[in-house]
């Protein structure tokens, strides 16, 4: 049976997806379609029934007609409201997968940053300290992680600016579902200004992260080159 909704689904989806433009009366067709693939699978008729009607109305707003792409855009909502549809919100659930997928694409780069640092610590101030009976504890917060600090510091920049201005993760995985709950600042920027075909504000979205990010690297620097004197 759920095979089989899938499948009318997945049709139904692919001629809209096809389409350049919409009409309410391509709106009709596919929620007629999506409304008989809901009864046969035998969803309740008035579930189905308010269903279709809120979907109809989000299909045929603003958010679809100023779209450059509005059968792309009808897909993510239809996705939207069948997601809530069967209580499937997993907001929680989808930004953890997102934040896992940030973090296991940029620590390899902090991770050859930080090897880089801890290879420029001249290993006689280890020796020393060892002689004078520094064990490894008082060696790695007396002289490691102050030599290292600088470098870290660096390392969390990149980090930083890096998650701030990718989307990759959030495209692929959620496309900023469900709802809006996975959604970043360059995401947004994107739906709004592409697919939403308002140019305006994906553009202030977008420029928004440049004076952000300028502020938050000169302090970042400043205290790295800080700690480099001290």
């Amino acid at each position: 049976m759920f095979d089989q909704l899938s499948d009318r689904l997945q049709a139904t989806l692919s001629e809209v997806r096809s389409r350049g433009k919409l009409s309410e009366a391509d709106v009709d067709a596919a929620m007629r379609e999506i409304r008989l693939a809901l009864l046969e699978a035998d969803v309740n008729f008035k579930v189905v029934k308010a269903f279709t009607k809120t979907l109809k109305e989000r299909c045929l707003g603003a958010e679809v007609l100023e779209s450059l792409d509005p059968g792309q855009q009808v897909v993510k909502i239809v996705n939207e409201e069948l997601a809530g549809l069967m209580g499937v919100t997993g907001s929680e659930l989808a930004m953890a997968s997102i934040v896992g997928v940030q973090v296991w694409r940029t620590l390899p780069l902090a991770t050859v940053i930080q090897l880089g640092g801890l290879s420029s610590i001249p290993q006689e101030l280890h020796d020393a300290a060892e002689v004078d009976g520094a064990g490894f504890w008082r060696r790695l917060f007396g002289i490691t992680l102050p030599l290292l600090s600088p470098v870290m510091t660096v390392a969390l920049l990149f980090g930083i600016v890096f998650t701030f201005t990718d989307m990759a993760a959030v495209f692929v995985l959620t496309g900023g579902g469900p709802g809006n709950a996975t959604q970043v600042l360059a995401s947004w920027a994107f739906y709004k200004g592409i697919n939403g075909g308002n140019l305006a504000v994906g553009a202030a979205d977008a420029l928004i992260m440049f004076p952000v990010l300028l502020g938050l690297a000169a302090i970042l620097l400043r205290i790295a080159s800080r700690a480099e004197v001290g």
